[in-house]
């Protein structure tokens, strides 16, 4: 009896080895697709409504836009990700998941070249610096190394600090996840038919 409980342990909803499950959902693009789902939803409901700027125009970002800045960039890397295994390329083998060849945590830029995504400067720099918040923008108030503290500069925006994403980013990088999701969409339905769950 205790080898047959722990053997239904060991297995999934589908009877699989749990290796085996990790490896099913982490190469379909149909999983990845869910949490893009999941997460775009929740990052819509964390955004603040827009405030109004300082007198001398400075535009504030409320905190709290901050863990929406986070929430937003995995749903940004989920979707860059489901690409990647929508292309047959793998991301989770022998029960261990794979990092992509050449991209550092978090990397959103450097995923979304990997990924090979068709992009404008605009989109890119909105990537690039949305990416200290999935790093530690949006949930801790240092990152590991003081390097990641340096400004940044952005074609047409000057330095900016890693902590603030104006609403022009936000907008931007939302358009593109709406673009991506699409493409996301189209590659989880040209995947082999079946229940993917």
């Amino acid at each position: 009896m205790a080898k047959r409980i722990a053997a239904q342990h060991r297995t999934g909803p589908k009877g699989l080895p749990d290796a085996a499950l990790h490896e099913h959902f982490g190469n379909r693009a149909e999983a990845w697709l869910v949490s893009v789902t999941t997460l775009r939803d929740a990052a819509k409901r964390l955004k603040s409504a827009e405030s109004g700027p300082l007198p001398d125009s400075t535009e504030l970002m409320v905190g709290t836009d901050a863990v929406y800045a986070m929430v937003l960039g995995y749903a940004v890397e989920c979707v860059l990700k489901g690409l990647w295994v929508g292309a047959d390329h793998k991301l989770v083998s022998g029960g261990t998941f794979k990092r992509i060849p050449g991209i550092g945590d978090h990397d959103l830029h450097g995923l979304a070249m990997r990924v090979g995504v068709d992009a404008s400067p605009q989109e890119l720099d909105a990537l690039r610096r949305l990416t200290p918040f999935v790093q530690f923008a949006g949930r801790y108030p240092v990152p590991i190394h003081a390097a990641a503290m340096k400004s940044r500069d952005g074609p047409g925006k000057g330095l900016t600090v890693p902590h603030f994403y104006s609403r022009e980013d936000m907008a931007t990088a939302e358009h593109l996840l709406n673009r991506l999701t699409t493409r996301l969409r189209n590659a989880a339905g040209d995947m082999p038919s079946g229940p993917w769950w």
